[in-house]
């Protein structure tokens, strides 16, 4: 998970919320 929140302000805003979902979505 902290990769993922790493790559977050390098992606786009729209694909910064699709992937912080996703993220989301692995965690739970």
């Amino acid at each position: 998970m902290h990769v993922d929140i790493k790559y977050l302000p390098q992606m786009p805003d729209a694909d910064q919320r699709t992937y912080l979902f996703a993220a989301i979505d692995r965690a739970t």
